[in-house]
């Protein structure tokens, strides 16, 4: 290869990198400066000391002359006044200047990353939405022409049946993250019982849909709490509104009524455990609260209607 070539290569390399990392860059340049500025603040202080010390002086002659009526006219006193203010601003800008021009630098550039980062941000979130849209279209395509059980079969694998100690449980083969088995093993609510437990969580279910539209919002952990279960590390941030972003209603759903093996097995009580699946929440609601805003308005405009 070419020197030219090379260099040429290398160049477009660094060039990327830089481009890739520029927010970090922007934020480390900026930090740097800032603490640079600080520095020569600092090695500064015997200078403004110097400025103050000569300010006091020349408001100590001022005032003697003033006590000793030594002016030869007002004009004289006010001269004596503004030399001694461009005096003292001009030394402090002297000593302080610099080193604050440079921290005024460094969190330019921190804000300025700051401003890339959330530019970034907010073009990988249209693109996860843009995806997450085109695939919540291709479930309901499968949906519709094969059915609820193949949508989940093709998502997380075949069900898979265990039976221990006289009890069966289905799950499937590739659990989401958004899941939890509500079993007596794990959930202090479930009895057991698969009529009871079914109440229990149509109940529930009903409840947190009455709270969904009237809060507006509803995180995925206080739905899991509700239920009985424990906070859901990888559950932080997520939730659901009570309307999408095209202003249809929301609700939550834990899966009882689906046309899948798992749900009929549970509703026939071949089974005594279930797997909850909250398949529409949503990370960062907190970012989409005008869908709340815009929800109590209406409520709003609908009551005193």
């Amino acid at each position: 290869m070419k020197i030219k070539t090379r260099i040429k290569l290398i160049a477009k390399q660094v060039g990327t990198f830089i481009y890739n990392n520029r927010s970090n860059i922007e934020f480390a340049a900026g930090t740097l400066m800032v603490i640079g500025g600080t520095v020569m603040v600092i090695r500064k202080a015997e200078e403004a000391v110097d400025v103050k010390c000569e300010m006091e002086r020349q408001i100590h002659n001022i005032n003697l002359k003033d006590e000793a009526d030594d002016w030869d006219d007002n004009g004289q006193r006010t001269q004596a006044c503004l030399r001694m203010a461009r005096t003292t601003i001009g030394g402090y800008l002297k000593a302080y200047g610099p080193g604050l021009a440079v921290e005024t630098g460094g969190l330019v550039l921190m804000g300025i990353s700051h401003a890339t980062d959330r530019k970034e941000i907010a073009t990988v979130s249209a693109a996860l939405a843009s995806t997450a849209l085109e695939f919540a279209n291709y479930r309901q395509r499968v949906k519709e022409e094969l059915g609820e059980e193949k949508d989940e079969e093709f998502l997380m694998g075949k069900p898979v049946v265990e039976e221990k100690d006289g009890k069966v449980t289905i799950t499937p083969e590739k659990a989401p993250s958004h899941s939890y088995l509500f079993s007596q093993d794990t959930n202090s609510n479930c009895s057991g019982e698969s009529m009871m437990d079914i109440d229990f969580l149509e109940n529930h279910e009903r409840w947190l849909n009455i709270r969904l539209q009237k809060e507006g919002i509803l995180w995925e952990n206080d739905i899991a709490r509700d239920i009985g279960f424990k906070a859901n590390p990888d559950a932080d941030g997520w939730g659901i509104t009570a309307l999408d972003d095209d202003g249809n209603t929301n609700y939550i759903s834990f899966g009882l009524n689906k046309n899948t093996e798992r749900a009929r097995a549970y509703r026939n009580g071949k089974t005594d455990s279930f797997l909850i699946i909250l398949d529409n929440m949503e990370p960062g609601v907190s970012k989409k609260m005008y869908r709340l805003f815009k929800y109590h308005n209406d409520w709003d405009c609908a009551i005193r209607e």
